[in-house]
């Protein structure tokens, strides 16, 4: 009864605001005919109550209408997210704290077999997956399945032939964790098509390959050849034709150098890890000569007295590789050529893994750099020096490597003072096998 502007009036102007069309809305109005009352609710009133009113009475509906003004909220987020995840074209699922399936979208139930069991059983996100997959590599979900409430250390992966196909489809396995309303955590669950990705990777590891071999065969015949006309030549030439000579030596090396690493990167990549043993206790001398070959004076190792009678499951020749990449990076990248290294074997977690910690106190690196630095081909030289005397393939090694044996790997800069920390995990056990 105001005058210019109604109730409701305002009501319905409320109703119509894009900002506030969702608040609840109580009218309390001295009308109480039959014909206020509905007209009211035809404007949007959430209640209407007439004058005189109970205070408690007001209280008590005020409450019930933002009790179920919540519900309304929450059953239309509902609504959107099942429309959004239904009509997705990848394969979702959510799960319970027990890893158990509680929702699978329509991608998901095409993609799978039993995703629906009767008599409103729940299948096991586990047994699901490897009906359906081969789960790869098999300690990484070890690892996730034994403490799923940690997120996965590395990539999850997941392949399958399709039927009577004989090219394999891959999986990536994404999961997102979050705390319910009621204390309970549930897991929505990705599985990415990566496929195309794996087909490229493959490609370029066999084209990779096949030039590397075309290369390296014919230069070890050139490499050899000018060896052995080295001292006779150089002998009979000038000063200047000398010089050019062993200038072609030292970039014929480079070039074999380079196309060696290239061959052992796409071996580590594609073939499955060698099985090997490393005894810890002669960890000190490998890394002795490593450092050593690359003039690095100052070195210290420290084992924790409780790997000192194990051994790492990783190939001598697989830990000779990745120390010495270390060694050589700390050489090259230091400021003044003579970095302090500091090397620790500790073990990690409870899982059979022992932590390899590679410290120097050579240069920080970019955000960029570090996020960067386990990619193929990629030269942080290139933007430090300008230099690129290699190929960028000596970390992605390690990492390869690191992989294969089933670890981890990890980079980032010193907090103290300048330099880098890398750290390479690999399983261990007790007693050692062979060396």
């Amino acid at each position: 009864m105001m005058p210019g502007l109604d109730g409701f009036e305002v009501c319905q102007a409320i109703r119509s605001h894009s900002d506030l069309r969702e608040m609840p809305v109580v009218m309390l109005t001295a009308l109480a005919d039959r014909a206020s009352r509905l007209k009211g609710i035809e404007s949007g009133a959430d209640d209407f109550i007439s004058k005189p009113f109970d205070f408690q009475e007001l209280r008590a509906r005020v409450g019930c209408i933002l009790r179920l003004n919540r519900y309304r909220k929450l059953m239309q987020q509902q609504a959107r997210f099942q429309w959004l995840v239904e009509g997705s074209e990848h394969p979702t699922l959510l799960v319970d704290s027990l890893l158990e399936v509680t929702y699978s979208n329509a991608a998901a139930k095409r993609l799978l077999t039993n995703t629906d069991l009767p008599g409103g059983h729940r299948n096991s996100l586990v047994g699901l997956l490897r009906t359906n997959f081969t789960l790869e590599p098999v300690q990484a979900w070890e690892n996730w399945i034994a403490r799923p409430e940690k997120g996965p250390e590395e990539p999850l992966l997941m392949a399958r032939r399709g039927a009577g196909q004989g090219i394999r489809h891959w999986y990536r396995f994404a999961v997102q964790a979050d705390q319910s309303l009621r204390g309970e955590t549930e897991r929505a669950v990705h599985l990415v098509d990566i496929t195309h990705q794996m087909a490229e990777n493959i490609s370029r590891w066999s084209f990779e390959r096949i030039i590397s071999h075309k290369l390296r065969t014919p230069l070890t015949g050139l490499l050899g050849c000018m060896e052995l006309l080295s001292d006779d030549y150089c002998a009979k030439a000038t000063t200047e034709d000398a010089a050019l000579w062993r200038s072609m030596q030292l970039s014929g090396q480079r070039l074999a150098d380079a196309v060696a690493n290239v061959l052992r990167y796409v071996e580590v990549s594609t073939t499955k890890a060698v099985d090997g043993s490393f005894v810890i206790s002669r960890f000190a001398h490998l890394v002795g000569r490593c450092a050593e070959s690359v003039q690095i004076r100052q070195v210290q190792v420290e084992i924790a007295p409780e790997l000192q009678a194990g051994a790492l499951h990783v190939s001598e020749t697989a830990l000779n590789l990745i120390i010495g990449e270390l060694c050589a990076n700390a050489a090259k990248f230091h400021p003044e050529r003579n970095p302090t290294v500091q090397i620790s074997v500790r073990p990690q977690g409870s899982a059979g893994m022992a932590r390899i910690e590679f410290m120097d106190d050579g240069v920080h690196l970019a955000p960029e750099e570090l996020s960067n630095i386990w990619r193929p081909y990629f030269q942080v030289e290139r933007h430090l020096t300008g230099e690129v005397p290699g190929v960028g393939l000596g970390l992605p090694l390690l990492a390869a490597y690191a992989l294969q044996f089933g670890g981890a790997y990890e980079i980032h800069n010193r907090i103290d003072r300048p330099g880098l920390v890398i750290s390479c995990t690999l399983p261990w056990s007790p007693s050692h096998g062979p060396n």
